[in-house]
């Protein structure tokens, strides 16, 4: 409780005319929904990660620290001097100290999705950054070179969609079931954007992504993500953000860009567009 310079001593309660108490009961009605929403949120995007938290609107990763914390900061911020990326990067809308751990905080994009389904695909056909040491560089390389991301610029991480028997089944490598060719991305991608109101509107924000990725020539994203999220309640609307910037370099010309994420973008547009209703 804070904030006093206006308190009065009341003889009874019923002088009190505050509405304090309403207030309160406000709050009783209201907290369990949000507690239940960030539960349902952590677990949508593959279990109880201690590097992230969710707090209704907003959503706290634990800074990386060092070269790659700072990198996801410069980025976050820089982002917000763009206009374009309004809506297709989370805003940065704090930084926070809590028992010795440095937090970021973003908007949230799965915010007031009540059962969201949920993909993750890191973009890009290089994942390790030109500077990496040559023995990460081959292991990543090889890496690369033996699933989509070498052939397709896109991996699916992570994520859940609703099947046809109501309940929500798990994709991605990290759920040991990894996409490995463009028939198995478009199967899935069928299956995700399951209505042609989340097909639309998944294709123009890839497209909006696309379009300023094109034109800049300031940034080059390694390792990076895209999320495509929608409630499954209503398949009205894929929001898509851009997110995971500790790898993020800048460059002078678009030449620098060795990372492949238009080779990504291009797979995710032509998939997408390809989709039948």
């Amino acid at each position: 409780m804070i904030d006093f310079a206006n308190f009065e001593r009341t003889q009874r309660k019923e002088d009190d005319k505050s509405g304090y108490d309403v207030g309160l009961e406000t709050l009783i009605k209201i907290l369990p929904g949000l507690q239940s929403e960030s539960a349902s949120q952590e677990e949508a995007v593959g279990g109880h990660d201690d590097s992230i938290r969710f707090e209704g609107r907003m959503v706290w990763k634990r800074d990386q620290g060092g070269r790659r914390g700072e990198a996801e900061m410069n980025f976050l911020r820089a982002a917000m001097e763009e206009p374009d990326l309004l809506g297709l990067v989370p805003a940065l809308a704090g930084y926070r100290v809590k028992r010795g751990e440095q937090w970021l905080g973003m908007t949230n994009a799965l915010s007031g999705l009540s059962q969201p389904a949920i993909l993750d695909i890191k973009m890009g056909t290089q994942t390790w950054t030109p500077d990496a040491p040559a023995e990460k560089a081959a292991s990543q390389a090889k890496k690369a070179a033996e699933s989509s991301t070498g052939s397709l610029g896109v991996r699916v991480v992570g994520g859940k969609l609703l099947a046809a028997n109501g309940e929500f089944t798990r994709v991605g490598y990290k759920n040991k079931q990894d996409v490995r060719n463009e028939q198995e991305l478009q199967a899935l991608l069928s299956s995700f954007l399951c209505s042609e109101q989340l097909r639309s509107s998944a294709l123009a924000k890839v497209k909006a992504v696309q379009a300023w990725w094109a034109k800049q020539t300031e940034y080059a994203f390694y390792a990076s993500s895209l999320l495509f999220a929608y409630d499954t309640k209503s398949n009205d609307e894929c929001r898509i953000v851009m997110i995971d910037f500790a790898n993020f370099e800048r460059i002078s010309t678009k030449a620098d860009d060795q990372s492949g994420y238009d080779v990504g973008l291009d797979t995710l547009v032509r998939v997408i567009s390809n989709l039948k209703s």
